[in-house]
């Protein structure tokens, strides 16, 4: 995947594998491949990975802040 993060104020840019809900709400939690907020890019910028329990009691939020050696508002892969 090839992607450019928007340093437009209030935007993200993320990657998620989402649960599904079709059964059941507790089926909804996610794995976070990224996030990236537009106010955490820089020369570093600064990404969240992780897990996302939302409504899924089987899962615990865990989720790292990781600095990642590049511009994100550039193309990257």
């Amino acid at each position: 995947m090839t992607v450019t993060a928007s340093r437009d104020e209030g935007c993200m840019l993320a990657a998620w594998l989402v649960g599904t809900e079709h059964l059941s709400a507790e089926h909804s939690g996610e794995i976070c491949i990224f996030e990236i907020d537009a106010e955490m890019i820089g020369e570093t910028t600064i990404s969240r990975s992780g897990i996302k329990a939302h409504h899924d009691s089987r899962l615990v939020t865990d989720l790292a802040e990781v600095a990642v050696p590049l511009d994100a508002a550039e193309p990257h892969t």
